[in-house]
């Protein structure tokens, strides 16, 4: 199953972290709006992610996602499957809502950066009701060790200057349920 090493931060300095995240990225960002829309899930967390336009994510108008994680701060192990939906999202949502119930949407527009030599996307994520976040995934190769790819998010946590009281466990759905943020 796919897996990456995950790190989610509150961002202190934008221009400063946008500033260190193009210092060592080898590919301008991608700018995408996105919603994801939660769903009841009793294992894991299952979301449909919807793009602003096909253009944003080649072509594809939603995916649907499944992963598990422990909500812990720093790098944290995170299994996944995706599935590509190139018909109507909407209708889609309406159909996973009425079956399984929603627990949320969070809307945000996503900087993706990527650090191609370590396999690494940079999210740079302005979440609406909740501000400014960054996030690491290192997408673990076949033959790399878990070690090594917690060891290469660690790197770039620290190159980026994100601090330790900056990480953030859980996902940002969690936070906007949070009665304080």
């Amino acid at each position: 199953m796919p897996s990456n090493v995950e790190v989610k931060a509150r961002v202190r300095n934008l221009s400063d972290l946008l500033a260190r995240i193009e210092a060592v990225v080898t590919t301008a960002p991608r700018v995408i709006e996105q919603r994801d829309t939660f769903f009841v899930c009793p294992n894991g967390r299952v979301k449909l992610r919807e793009f602003g336009t096909n253009e944003e994510h080649a072509g594809a108008v939603a995916e649907l996602i499944w992963y598990a994680r422990d909500d812990v701060t720093g790098s944290k192990l995170s299994q996944f499957k995706r599935a590509s939906v190139d018909t109507d999202a909407v209708q889609l949502r309406d159909v996973l809502s009425t079956a399984y119930g929603v627990v949320g949407s969070v809307v945000k527009r996503r900087l993706l950066y990527m650090h191609e030599s370590t396999h690494t996307r940079v999210h740079v994520d302005q979440v609406e009701g909740l501000g400014t976040f960054m996030e690491l995934e290192v997408q673990v190769q076949p033959g790399q060790s878990l070690e090594d790819a917690h060891a290469i998010a660690a790197r770039l946590t620290n190159d980026f200057g994100i601090e330790p009281a900056d990480h953030i466990a859980g996902a940002y759905m969690d936070m906007l349920l949070a009665p304080s943020q």
